[in-house]
């Protein structure tokens, strides 16, 4: 009867020992899931602060483009009455540079 109370107590004290580990590792197991869930609260902000960088972002790029898009359109015109006016100083430096030899000619003659 003592060996079996013996018996019986070191089975007790085993299963205590494994009840103990099972609370220690579902402890640890409740502490990771935590910390898990914190990393993914801050990765999840993280996350959004980049999207709202990104909208931000594509916006200008979106902004930046139709001004481009209106610059090119106001520079095509812009470009040909460029062309125009060098064309147009070309022929009235040519009509001075004739009307000056005429003077000579007419001043030294």
């Amino acid at each position: 009867l003592c060996t079996e109370n013996f018996d019986l107590l070191e089975s007790i004290k085993s299963l205590n020992d494994d009840i103990q580990n099972m609370k220690d590792t579902h402890q640890a197991q409740l502490i990771e899931r935590h910390n898990v869930k914190r990393e993914l609260e801050a990765s999840n902000a993280e996350k959004e602060s980049l999207d709202e960088e990104l909208k931000k972002t594509t916006e200008q790029l979106n902004d930046m483009q139709s001004k481009a898009l209106s610059m090119s359109l106001m520079t095509g015109p812009l470009s040909s009455e460029i062309s125009e006016l060098r064309e147009l100083k070309y022929a009235a430096d040519k009509d001075q540079a004739e009307i000056i030899d005429e003077l000579k000619k007419q001043v030294f003659n």
